[in-house]
């Protein structure tokens, strides 16, 4: 004889099946970063808008963190770049860099937070992290690693997400930097938000 199986609800009754031998099922299905916001474990840094200039044709930082967290592993789960298009005929690109490993910038920042989505968490993250303050062209006194780059992305007019699903993992004490070279003077604005993954609890190395 098969085992019978019970509906869940904890009063003893059997599983329901229908005329045409289907079992009734209620599922509840949750995404893992859903999950993570519940419990106060995911974050958003943004840098606003801000005005960047073509000028010299170089790249700006214009985001930095430094994820010093000592317990936990940082997952990055998406990118998602603001861009106007220029000044002009709103049809300019925007050529877009991430990179890891470099040095923290101290001139022309301005501190900003992690914040958390959960908005009722009281949960905050450990990083030290600037954003550009809007003085010259980024900011400035970092020192790059050359083997650093991740991805470039060129960002048209509007917004542009990079899914990363949290794929790209940081450890404790890992440094990145966001760039940016625009075809033309114009409005950019950036935000990364990632989940805190515990190695005891999410069964990760």
């Amino acid at each position: 004889m098969g085992q019978q199986l019970q509906d869940g609800t904890g009063r003893g009754y059997l599983q329901q099946v229908d005329q045409r031998n289907r079992a009734y099922v209620d599922a509840l299905t949750r995404t893992y970063p859903f999950l993570k916001a519940l419990d106060g474990q995911h974050f958003s840094w943004q840098t606003q808008q801000l005005s960047v200039s073509s000028s010299g044709g170089t790249k700006k930082l214009v985001m930095f963190v430094n994820y010093t967290e000592a317990e936990k592993k940082l997952a990055l789960l998406r990118l998602t770049i603001g861009w106007n298009g220029g000044s002009t005929n709103r049809n300019r690109s925007c050529l877009v860099s991430y990179q890891v490993g470099l040095t923290a910038p101290d001139t022309n920042i301005s501190a900003i937070i992690g914040v958390n989505t959960n908005v009722s968490s009281p949960n905050l993250v450990s990083s030290t992290s600037y954003k550009w303050d809007g003085v010259g062209t980024g900011m400035t006194g970092h020192t790059e690693s050359p083997a650093g780059d991740f991805s470039v992305n060129m960002a048209m007019p509007g917004w542009t997400d990079n899914v990363l699903d949290g794929t790209y993992i940081f450890g404790p004490n890992t440094t990145f930097g966001v760039f940016v070279t625009p075809e033309e003077d114009g409005l950019f604005s950036f935000s990364a938000s990632a989940i805190l993954i515990d190695n005891d609890i999410d069964g990760v190395g």
